[in-house]
């Protein structure tokens, strides 16, 4: 008998403590009669959850800190795990399903965009929006090891990592592609060159500045890329027009890998009049020559 009460005793307890937990955190909250209008279970802790995880999102960016790019690149283990902020504008997107990785650069300049960092990030739902190349967005997340990667010439980079925990999508920053039109289409000027390939342009300061105009046409600067840079299955070049690089205008180009499982953009060129190429550093902003 002694046993058999026991026993009874512990379950008694047990379905007490069941209907603690289904209570929620209210002790004097009653169990609810089942009727039409009442929402269904899983509506509710729907509710709940959604209202929990709404405050963990606010608690946990109110936590989070803006570091200087460069205190973290040269201090990356001090700063490893920490909580923090940026924002940036991207201009790499690679996709494996949910899981994304990002090249951003998070420091604006009068210039445009530098300073670069890798962010990895999974998203909370199918619906969630995309990240895009040149979309600038806010980052929340803890600071990780730097993350190195093999440019395509074969070199390696270093660069300060996230993983992020939200991710907000503000726009995309075309800030520069309209001055640049802008500046285009009030200040050129003609020049007495006959050949057409001398312009002059005016800066800021009023001064006529000369660069040289691309006299190579876009399907030889192509065929001069094509052969220094061998592609792989799934890659290509993509023309993205003219762009200035000292005093020379160029054909633009981007490496982009495109298979079944992600899309990427890989690399930037250059070709110049003389039909030289060169590859944009998207660490240090320079272009680096390599190769007729």
């Amino acid at each position: 008998m002694k046993k058999m009460a026991a026993v009874l005793l512990v379950l008694s307890f047990m379905l007490v403590s069941l209907g603690g937990c289904s209570s929620g955190n209210d002790p004097t909250r009653s169990v609810p009669d089942e009727t039409e209008n009442q929402p269904s279970v899983t509506e509710a802790n729907s509710d709940v959850i959604s209202e929990e995880d709404a405050i963990g999102e606010e608690e946990y960016k109110a936590s989070c800190t803006s570091y200087a790019y460069r205190e973290i690149a040269r201090y990356p283990g001090k700063y490893s795990g920490e909580p923090a902020y940026f924002c940036g504008e991207v201009f790499q997107v690679m996709e494996d399903e949910d899981d994304v990785a990002l090249m951003v650069n998070v420091t604006e300049s009068d210039w445009g965009w530098e300073d670069t960092m890798f962010i990895s990030y999974t998203r909370k739902s199918a619906d969630e929006a995309r990240v895009l190349e040149d979309d600038v967005i806010e980052i929340w997340g803890d600071l990780g090891d730097l993350y190195t990667y093999e440019t395509v010439l074969g070199d390696t980079q270093s660069v300060p990592s996230v993983a992020a925990e939200y991710i907000n999508i503000l726009g995309v920053d075309t800030s520069s592609e309209t001055a640049s039109l802008e500046e285009q289409s009030s200040d050129e000027i003609s020049d007495s060159s006959s050949d057409g390939v001398y312009v002059g342009s005016i800066d800021e300061n009023g001064s006529v500045v000369s660069y040289i105009s691309n006299t190579v046409s876009e399907e030889d600067a192509y065929e001069s890329l094509a052969e220094l840079v061998p592609l792989s299955d799934g890659q290509g070049f993509r023309y993205l027009g003219t762009e200035m690089m000292d005093i020379n205008e160029c054909h633009s180009f981007s490496l982009y890998e495109d298979t079944p499982d992600h899309y990427a953009t890989l690399a930037y060129y250059l070709v110049d009049p003389s039909g030289f190429v060169y590859e944009h550093d998207i660490i240090t902003g320079e272009y680096i020559p390599i190769g007729w």
